[in-house]
C-alpha cells in the first residue's frame, strides 16, 4: 500500500518533472513548499467523497480521471501550472 511516507519522494520528483515540462524551469524552494502544501491538501479534500459532487467526463476525453486521491490531486497540480503565470505570459 502506499503511504504519506512513501508518497513525499514521488511528490518532490513529480512537483519538479511538472515545472520543468510546462514552465520550462525548476520550481523555487517556496513553489515546491507550496506545490507539497497543495498536494497533501487537496488529496485530502479528494478522499472525502461527500464533500464532491460527481462530475462526467467530457465526451472527448481519452482518460478518466484518477481514482486515487493522491494521483487525482497529482493530475489537478498539472492543471494549477496550466494557469501560472510563467506558462500564460508572453515575453
Amino acid at each position: 500500500p502506499t503511504t504519506d511516507a512513501n508518497r513525499v519522494p514521488v511528490a518532490s520528483d513529480f512537483i519538479t518533472a511538472a515545472f520543468e515540462s510546462v514552465l520550462g524551469r525548476a520550481p523555487g524552494p517556496k513553489e515546491h513548499a507550496a506545490c507539497h502544501d497543495f498536494l497533501s491538501g487537496n488529496a485530502r479534500l479528494l478522499a472525502d467523497t461527500r464533500s464532491l459532487d460527481p462530475f462526467p467526463a467530457g465526451a472527448g476525453s481519452v482518460v478518466a480521471p484518477a481514482q486515487d486521491p493522491f494521483a487525482r490531486a497529482l493530475e489537478n497540480l498539472v492543471h494549477v501550472l496550466f494557469s501560472h503565470n510563467d506558462f500564460v505570459t508572453i515575453r
